[in-house]
């Protein structure tokens, strides 16, 4: 019973709850064999022990539960498009949500409600609030630094959350010192990392890492950066996954796009456009045929990009939900074989100002952080090279 006593502290401490119930049940069973006039007092404890236990678990499954399946329906289906698609992500997160009051959660129970938060609003392309839970999920380490070691898979992937909303909401002046944060914490834990955690990190830290020439429009530090991450992915030390890599020879790409390498930039994109992928991150699929298309407009492959918009019709056709923007890009790129080059100006005008429209809209933003067409026409009609207008826009934010 000491011995017993004391494995229960140390299962309340790192609130391994599961444990906790089975060591208490042992503790039952030997106390239920001494019956004597003492027993009621430690029989009452007992069982309020073990009441307290079976509300935390059944609390903490729910939030896992709930956190896990959301993640899964933003694999499926991944972010919302509509008000019908926010309307059945909100009545799914709302109907599943457990009535609990968070200042009584333990480590973990917090940790499931924020990271069932971060996946709601995520979806919702709701990044401030996708910001808050995720800065919530890393201060829980923050506020007990054990669970750093403990749990540091999990706090890893806080931070890439972090880093992932203040991307997505553009906050360049948040982002970068949180990215530093990153990456001393890399310099901290690496040599004490197992194989599975830096796996984790070198994704998270190569992933935001690129992201980063995004937010500044130093293209050609980003070429130099970007390079040692295709040397390293050829090698594929961790066994990346295709869904890791077709998102790496994306985001690597529109780096060379935006630097003017258009050749690195369809070299990339024909691993994506080459093969054939499960279904899933159609977008980046999509986006990746459009960029490529505009690449070899950019070259002047006027044969090509003819022959190349009928396949990429024909895959944008079996998507279930085109978003507008990318209905606009390809009706645009069809029809440039009849566009006489007398034209083609006033038609960039065009279609950048119909964009400029849809940007505005609440579930339209998206892909324009992944294809940044508007500066792309802004550089065709002003005659300069897309990175200087990048470079520009980006100056005139931080203004």
């Amino acid at each position: 019973l000491d011995m017993i006593a004391r494995v229960k502290r140390m299962a309340a401490d790192h609130h391994q709850h599961t444990a906790h119930l089975s060591i208490l049940e042992l503790e039952k069973r030997i106390e239920a064999t001494y019956i004597t006039g003492s027993m009621y007092p430690k029989a009452k404890e007992l069982r309020d022990e073990a009441h307290q236990l079976i509300q935390t678990l059944t609390i903490n499954h729910q939030l896992s539960n709930l956190s896990l399946s959301l993640y899964g329906l933003y694999l499926q289906y991944g972010y919302v498009k509509d008000d019908r698609d926010f309307n059945f992500v909100t009545d799914y997160f709302k109907d599943r949500l457990p009535s609990a009051r968070i200042e009584e959660l333990d480590f973990y129970g917090k940790l499931y409600y924020h990271q069932s938060h971060v996946w709601y609003y995520n979806m919702a392309q709701d990044f401030a609030n996708n910001y808050k839970h995720a800065q919530r999920w890393v201060d829980l380490y923050l506020d007990e630094p054990k669970w750093q070691d403990l749990e540091l898979t999990q706090y890893i992937k806080g931070l890439h959350n972090v880093l992932n909303a203040l991307f997505m909401a553009q906050r360049y002046d948040k982002f970068e010192p949180a990215y530093e944060k990153l990456l001393l914490l890399g310099k901290s834990k690496l040599q004490a990392m197992n194989e599975d955690e830096l796996s984790v990190f070198r994704l998270i830290e190569y992933t935001h890492g690129i992201n980063r020439y995004f937010l500044t429009g130093d293209f050609d530090e980003g070429v130099r950066y970007v390079k040692k991450i295709e040397s390293f992915l050829e090698e594929n030390t961790f066994n990346w996954d295709l869904n890791r890599m077709l998102l790496f020879n994306y985001k690597i790409a529109s780096v060379y796009f935006c630097h003017g390498d258009l050749g690195s930039t369809i070299s990339l994109l024909n691993n994506i456009t080459n093969q054939v992928y499960p279904s899933f991150r159609e977008d980046i699929q999509c986006f990746a045929r459009i960029l490529n298309l505009i690449a070899h407009f950019d070259l002047g492959n006027e044969a090509l990009v003819n022959h190349q918009i009928k396949s990429t019709y024909r895959f944008l056709s079996r998507m279930k939900h085109m978003q507008k923007a990318l209905r606009e890009i390809l009706a645009f790129l069809r029809r440039i074989p009849s566009i006489a080059e007398k034209d083609l100006k006033s038609e960039f005008i065009k279609l950048k100002n119909r964009l400029i429209k849809i940007r505005e809209e609440r579930f339209e933003r998206r892909p324009f952080l992944y294809l940044d067409i508007i500066s792309w026409l802004e550089g065709k009609i002003e005659g300069v090279p897309v990175k200087l207008i990048i470079q520009r826009n980006i100056a005139s934010k931080r203004a």
